[in-house]
């Protein structure tokens, strides 16, 4: 099997992981007796401790020898089996903090999976990362109708079991991928570099990273709280499940496609586009009065996340010298992380006080001040 075919099981593995937990963990909670309200405390909690964790990851990676990405990853992959089976054993008590720490295993993650395809790509090996992203894509599509139908037969609590499952298969992947550790590596920075930290060494990725956790921001309010979003113009869950399909499959073109697109732009034009896309999809939320209008909105995903998912690993490829690469893949995957945390928290308040009309307003601020910032950054 070639290394793109293998490439294409670790991110569809990620993915189908990400989906047990990310994608399950209000059910899995709510069956344990948690409250929605326990539910964003405790993820804001665990993915504030991820932030803080992957760029310390990123920079113990690109030091090359014993601690390259994929030792790391099967070590966290490890760790999150451990945690899985707990989950499967403990009381419902200890729920919270061993699902909370499952999400952040998850998160640390991330970066050493998008890290991989450029390790890669760099031997000089054939790796196409938008199919493989896209096969990530597909695969959480598919498990998610999967554990839909498992959940609503069977309860909220088999979602422990589906997550050791996938654990344990996530392992099995990385244990066959490919490897051999390059030499550690002795990084030389002139006496002047040495004082500055990365984020100061590279000032457009950083105002970049602003700007992408402003669209995270959005894009976790209009999912988490799309339900609100359809109730408010008169859907129902049913049309939910429409919606998120519509959105999923929207994504599959723009994935498989992307190395095509990526010849022919660059990750930070990319990402100014996403930008763009995001804003005219929070627009169309704020002003249409139907489902399908919300279903109109959805096409948007094609352009804004789908875009968005691939430019980002592309742009922190591009963005950093060699020494820093995988550090810059767990920074640009911290956005994914403080996007999250703002966007479910601050629209969670809103929704609760306001209503559903300045929550879309306030995600529809959160959009344009991710684009305007996304373009600032391609002007530094």
């Amino acid at each position: 099997m070639s290394e793109n075919a293998k490439y294409r099981l670790l991110q569809g593995g990620y993915w189908m992981l990400f989906c047990a937990g990310y994608g399950y963990v209000t059910v899995f909670l709510l069956a344990k007796g948690f409250t929605a309200g326990d539910v964003g405390i405790i993820t804001a909690i665990f993915g504030i401790a991820a932030a803080v964790l992957q760029p310390w990851l990123g920079r113990i990676a690109d030091r090359g020898g014993k601690t390259g990405w994929k030792p790391l990853l099967l070590l966290l992959a490890g760790l999150t089996c451990a945690d899985a089976a707990l989950l499967c054993l403990t009381p419902p008590a200890a729920s919270g903090v061993l699902f909370g720490a499952l999400l952040m295993l998850i998160s640390c993650m991330m970066p050493l999976v998008n890290a991989a395809s450029f390790y890669y790509k760099a031997q000089g090996k054939t790796v196409d990362f938008g199919s493989a992203r896209g096969t990530g894509s597909l695969c959480y599509a598919l498990l998610s109708l999967v554990l839909g139908q498992l959940t609503a037969s069977l309860g909220g609590e088999i979602i422990s079991r589906a997550v050791l499952i996938v654990s344990v298969l996530f392992v099995l992947i990385v244990a066959v991928m490919p490897y051999t550790a390059p030499p550690k590596k002795e990084v030389c920075r002139e006496k002047g570099e040495k004082r500055r930290g990365f984020l100061v060494r590279y000032p457009a990725f950083c105002v970049m990273l602003a700007g992408c956790v402003m669209m995270l921001a959005f894009h976790n309010i209009t999912n988490t709280y799309l339900i609100q979003i359809l109730e408010n113009v008169g859907g129902d869950s049913a049309d939910l499940g429409l919606a998120i399909a519509l959105a999923a499959v929207m994504e599959l073109p723009v994935m498989f496609g992307f190395s095509y697109i990526a010849r022919r732009f660059s990750a930070g034009t990319l990402l100014v586009i996403a930008g763009a896309a995001f804003v005219l999809k929070g627009g169309i939320y704020l002003v249409v009065g139907s489902v399908g209008g919300i279903l109109a909105a959805q096409v948007l995903q094609m352009f804004s996340f789908a875009l968005f998912a691939s430019a980002s690993v592309y742009y922190a490829e591009e963005a950093m010298q060699e020494q820093d690469k995988v550090t810059g893949q767990a920074w640009m995957s911290c956005t994914i992380t403080a996007g999250a945390v703002l966007g479910n928290l601050l629209g969670g308040w809103l929704v609760d006080a306001y209503g559903v009309g300045i929550m879309l307003a306030a995600a529809m601020a959160l959009a344009m001040t991710g684009a305007v910032l996304a373009g600032v950054s391609e002007r530094l």
